[in-house]
């Protein structure tokens, strides 16, 4: 199985302001697999609404989102049965937490949320064997993947 991460800009007044506030290209990652014989890759989908984070294919969610990047990071030998259980085992995302570390508490407190997309990209990254950081910002995760040697970035799109 292939995989891949996915940065995305995204169009939502409240991160346009956190883009503002850090400068950041990139607002949200998400983790992507490509099976062996299929061709369309699955793409794990974080909404900002609450809802369980969830897998969806490429083509349903680019119709909403297009990735500004997408970095390859070779093959795993886990399966997608073993990435969906890590992420029901997640449950709900409330974007509240993400907003409030942003904003007032990463500042003075060494608190940080334990959800939200790179979070989750970061440990799915590592259950693949993958050595990342556990990162909160999309930006950070882009930064360390981009500057390694051993990944491969591409422009848009996911093969």
């Amino acid at each position: 199985m292939k995989i891949f991460v996915a940065f995305y800009p995204i169009d939502w007044w409240v991160i346009g302001c956190m883009r503002w506030f850090s400068k950041a290209k990139h607002d949200h990652c998400s983790f992507a697999f490509l099976e062996e014989g299929y061709d369309e890759a699955y793409i794990l989908h974080v909404s900002k609404t609450m809802s369980p984070p969830r897998f969806v294919r490429e083509s349903v969610l680019h119709k909403v989102y297009t990735p500004s990047n997408v970095i390859y990071l070779g093959d795993t030998d886990k399966t997608p049965k073993d990435m969906e259980k890590i992420v029901k085992q997640r449950g709900r995302f409330p974007l509240y937490r993400i907003i409030l570390w942003f904003f007032v508490t990463r500042w003075f407190s060494s608190w940080k949320p334990k959800d939200g997309c790179c979070v989750l990209c970061c440990d799915l990254l590592k259950e693949c064997g993958k050595p990342v950081g556990r990162y909160v910002r999309p930006t950070e995760l882009y930064k360390e993947l981009s500057n390694a040697d051993n990944y491969t970035e591409w422009a848009s799109g996911l093969r």
